[in-house]
Order: C-alpha cells, then structure tokens, then sequence
C-alpha cells in the first residue's frame, strides 16, 4: 500500500514524524509518497531517500485530489507532540484535511490525543484510523489496523468523504458563513 503526504512541514516534529513513518513502513514492505518541496539534501538528512519513499513536487493547482486518489491508499496528518506546540495542535486545523476527505481515501492521523484532528476524528468515527502515542508501537498498530482488511479500508475512505462533504463542501461553508456575512 501507499501512504502518502502532500503539505508543508511546520518545523522537525513534523518531519521527524514523517521519517518515523518512513521507518514503520519498511519492513511491512508498504511504500511513502510524500508531495514536497525539499531538495536533495533535506531528503537526505531525514533518511527519505530510501527505495520505498518516492518524492514528488506539490502538485498543480486543483490537481491535489486527483493525484492523492490515483497514486494513494492512505493519507498522512501528522500532528506535533513537541510541549511547545501544544496549543498550536489544540487550535489549529490542518487544512489539508478539506484536500484529504476530499480524495475519499482513509487517513491515518498521529498526534497527542487532544490534538484538533484526533478530536475531529473521534468524533466523526471511522474517518481514520489513530496514533496518540509517540512510539513506534502505536503508528504500527495503526497501520496493521488499515492494512488488514480491503473493506475497513473502503469503509474509512467513504467515511471521510462524506465527514469532509459535511463540514468543508461549498454547501457547509455557505450554509456557515453566509447568515454572518450578509449586510443588513
């Protein structure tokens, strides 16, 4: 299967959680495409540069979900559990779930159990598949959980599109913003 990334990273949590990805796909013989900007060099350092990772450029405008649902199985939200960014992964949304739900595929989410992603995702049940732990053990558990059976697999992915349909189609954000925008 492939797991892919397509976004910025906001700083080393972020990378670092992808290289730890990087390092539990391996040996389960599954692959990594990661959407990214990063020279040679980065890729390197990070140790992402490995027969099982393929780095691409970010994709074309309106071509995001396109590309995901061609060339992914699962979707990357990694989430920082660094203290000093606690209150930016309570507060902050990753925009990247609008693109994700989006492509209808199952998202694989780790962070710190009170991260915005992970409280969306236990709320919306069946979107993702989640690792709340730092250790490897947990993103593991996590991904044998998605790679186990094709159905669970089908069933998170229409899960998510009709999560992401709820809260981020045009319809939602009319329907949210358009009472408060109107001038009286």
């Amino acid at each position: 299967m492939t797991f892919a990334y397509a976004g910025s990273v906001a700083n080393a949590a972020y990378s670092n959680a992808l290289t730890l990805l990087a390092d539990v796909l391996e040996p389960l013989g599954h692959r990594m495409l990661l959407f990214s900007t990063w020279g040679q060099d980065t890729i390197r350092n990070l140790r992402l540069n490995r027969s099982h990772i393929t780095v691409k450029p970010p994709a074309k405008p309106g071509s995001l979900v396109t590309d995901l649902r061609d060339q992914a199985d699962v979707l990357f939200v990694p989430m920082s559990f660094e203290p000093g960014d606690a209150l930016h992964v309570q507060t902050s949304f990753p925009s990247k779930l609008t693109d994700y739900t989006a492509a209808g595929l199952p998202l694989l989410i780790r962070g710190p159990r009170n991260c915005s992603p992970i409280k969306w995702a236990t709320d919306n049940p069946g979107v993702a598949e989640i690792a709340v732990d730092l250790n490897m053990d947990s993103l593991k558990q996590a991904i044998e959980n998605l790679t186990r059976d094709p159905q669970h697999l089908w069933s998170m992915g229409n899960a998510a599109l009709l999560a992401g349909n709820k809260y981020f189609s045009h319809t939602a954000a009319e329907k949210a913003f358009a009472p408060v925008l109107r001038v009286q």
